[in-house]
């Protein structure tokens, strides 16, 4: 065994094995397809997004610690925005929350929601309802612009 800082490790195998295997023991499975089955588009189908000089941010639906307790962006919002959003790390952890200047953006496809595949269409079915929820309202920012977690 060997120590290393707080770290204690197993030592390495005294020696190494003889030799390494001859060759490989099975040969490959199967041929290559012969012809593509598709064939490439001659043109891009949609423009590319124009670039942002922004970057991308949402608000985390992690809980984080603030002081030693456990807080969230529902927290931060709460009140004292200013004083909240100065705490150490939550302005990175809460962009949205607290101002910064980023482009919010709707989680693509679907996420957990106590233990359920949810998506930014079923938060947008309620909003009014759905988006005072953390969880949700991180992952549809967009979805939930104009909604207080009230």
């Amino acid at each position: 065994m060997a120590t290393f800082g707080s770290c204690t490790t197993m030592s390495p195998v005294a020696s190494p094995t003889s030799k390494p295997t001859p060759k490989t023991t099975q040969a490959p499975t199967r041929a290559p397809v012969r012809n593509p089955t598709r064939k490439p588009t001659t043109s891009p189908v949609q423009a590319p997004a124009p670039v942002s000089s922004n970057p991308m941010c949402q608000d985390t639906w992690l809980p984080f610690l603030v002081n030693g307790r456990s807080r969230n962006c529902v927290w931060v919002y709460g009140r004292n925005v200013e004083v909240r959003c100065g705490k150490p790390g939550v302005t990175d952890l809460c962009p949205l929350t607290c101002g910064e200047d980023c482009t919010p953006f709707d989680t693509v496809g679907s996420f957990d929601h106590n233990g359920r595949d949810r998506d930014c269409a079923y938060v947008a079915s309620r909003a009014s309802n759905r988006c005072s929820n953390n969880n949700l309202r991180s992952h549809c920012p967009v979805t939930c612009a104009g909604y207080s977690y009230d």
